[in-house]
């Protein structure tokens, strides 16, 4: 399917779900000033030609124990196509295999997965890819620990432009999403696991049909989603874009700071200048931090990362850019509702 043009409207609409994809339509349609059965109308044109992928819940791991989010990234080689696919589909139908990323670049492929250590996450990584050892050449494992969402402004803001920055009068209050960080459990049982299960690869999913897959009630079902999202445990819900489907491209930035020191509150403050950036995380080990940048054009991403290398000309910062061309699974907790790239129920 080829590039589909979105208009103010289609992009409004993606921005809001991007804020909250588990609002009621009839709230979301308020909000656009349309009525329920013209936003319905949209969102099916938008999920059948691609542009979504599905809808899917932040989930801040930490909140349910000593958790840590792992991504491993690799080259694979003397893989056909239709090896590949079947690689990658049998990778998808892993609950524990929460991210697969086909990239281009230094990696050909991202895996991540949630674990309570590097130990486990070794295990994992080691399950997952057991039907494909001849076929890996070169691995680096990086553990997050912690991350920023920024959302797609860049669908209502435009893109971001050389000096383009808005001063703190001109700034509405912004809320950011934070996930990771220092440990903070939240009191949670295996019914609210079962539903997150579920939230994070179909967070439209109606409470009524969560009830019925976790065998309880649609109002206890609701009180739990409440109660998880005031804990902290549920950040927001938000939406998965295939952003090829609309002429944009989606890079990971691997970012190491060679010299000097970078102020990681400066930083949260300084990035919010890009309207392109949607998400930053700290990472422990071989990086420093990575950027998830959104852009309709090469020209776009070098002149983030001039601005950058310019503001910090002093720390000597290096860049290993990974453009993400297929999204095929991204999810904040293991979860068995993924199918071949697809969420159930959906």
């Amino acid at each position: 399917m080829g590039e589909n043009k979105l208009d103010a409207l289609d992009k409004r609409i993606l921005y809001e779900l991007d804020v909250d994809s588990r609002q009621p339509l009839s709230r979301l349609a308020k909000k656009m000033r349309m009525s329920a059965q013209r936003l319905d109308y949209r969102l099916k044109v938008l999920e059948k030609s691609g542009v979504i992928i599905n809808y899917f819940t932040v989930i801040d791991y930490r909140k349910l124990g000593h958790y840590h989010y792992y991504v491993y990234n690799l080259r694979i080689y003397g893989l056909g196509t239709t090896e590949e696919d079947e690689m990658l589909k049998k990778l998808s139908e892993v609950p524990e295999c929460t991210l697969i990323f086909r990239c281009e670049g230094r990696w050909d492929l991202l895996i991540g997965t949630v674990a309570k250590s590097v130990f486990e996450a070794k295990e994992n990584f080691s399950r997952f890819l057991a039907p494909f050892r001849g076929k890996i050449d070169e691995g680096t494992t990086i553990m997050h620990i912690g991350a920023y969402h920024y959302g797609s402004r860049y669908l209502v803001e435009g893109e971001y432009k050389e000096g383009m920055i808005r001063t703190k009068s001109e700034k509405k209050e912004e809320k950011y999403g934070l996930t990771g960080g220092r440990m903070e459990p939240a009191d949670s049982d295996e019914l609210d696991v079962k539903i997150l299960r579920i939230l994070s690869s179909n967070a439209r999913m109606p409470t009524i049909e969560i009830a019925k897959a976790v065998n309880s009630t649609p109002e206890t079902v609701s009180y739990r989603i409440r109660e998880m999202e005031k804990k902290g445990v549920i950040r927001f819900h938000s939406v998965n874009l295939k952003h090829g489907r609309y002429g944009h491209s989606y890079h990971r930035i691997y970012v190491k700071v060679d010299r000097g020191f970078v102020n990681e509150e400066e930083l949260i403050e300084y990035m919010k200048r890009f309207p392109n950036l949607i998400r930053l995380n700290f990472l422990f080990g071989t990086y420093d931090f990575l950027i998830d940048l959104v852009v309709e054009s090469d020209e776009k991403l070098r002149l983030i990362f001039s601005t950058m290398r310019e503001h910090y000309k002093n720390t000597n910062m290096r860049f290993e850019p990974c453009r993400i061309y297929t999204n095929y699974k991204f999810a904040y907790f293991p979860t068995d509702m993924f199918i071949a790239g697809k969420a159930k129920n959906q």
